[in-house]
């Protein structure tokens, strides 16, 4: 139920999932690399990784999906493919989980990764709390997020224990965007 508080609680925390959250990854990265901890700044190359990554295939699946927002449809599900409506999914959502899960999976204990998770939901919520997007469109987000960040940390990974990937992908620019390269 959206109340004062929610609205609160979503102003203060919805940049997390947008780009100036993208700039924290960025940060801990660059930290990692001048004060030469490569925890830090393996945290923050994967998390980059993630979000950029993600935000692909986040951005492709909304073009194709063509899902009306909850504001635009007064709460209504409607699509049309291939349109400029692209609530499905959510691209705050995808960018929070991904660093989330990164940093899960780089961090020892419980208690950075439980804080990771709960601000990436808190964005979620606040998406559906500003009614831009429907719970399946943050709940979408959360798994592109959160697969994507589990595969990057686990390809890095194999690759510092001298393993090939089980699965390479690179993203390529080109002259009319970009290309992506899979082998396996």
């Amino acid at each position: 139920t959206r109340s004062e508080f929610t609205d609160r609680v979503s102003a203060a925390t919805t940049w997390i999932g947008g780009a100036g959250g993208f700039r924290i990854p960025v940060a801990v990265w660059l930290g990692g690399v001048i004060f030469r901890d490569a925890g830090a700044r393996d945290i923050g190359r994967d998390a980059v990784e993630a979000c950029l990554f993600s935000a692909v295939v986040t951005k492709v699946t909304k073009n194709v999906v063509g899902r009306w927002r909850p504001f635009e449809t007064d709460g209504e599900t409607q699509f049309t493919p291939f349109s400029s409506h692209d609530s499905y999914p959510s691209g705050h959502s995808t960018q929070a989980f991904a660093i989330a899960s990164v940093v899960a999976m780089r961090s020892n204990g419980w208690a950075l990764p439980t804080l990771a998770y709960t601000a990436a939901t808190i964005v979620a919520m606040d998406r559906v709390n500003d009614r831009v997007h429907f719970a399946s469109d943050v709940a979408a987000g959360a798994i592109i997020g959160t697969v994507t960040g589990r595969f990057l940390v686990a390809r890095h990974r194999r690759e510092e224990a001298g393993r090939k990937p089980r699965v390479d992908i690179e993203l390529i620019p080109i002259r009319s965007g970009l290309a992506a390269r899979i082998r396996y």
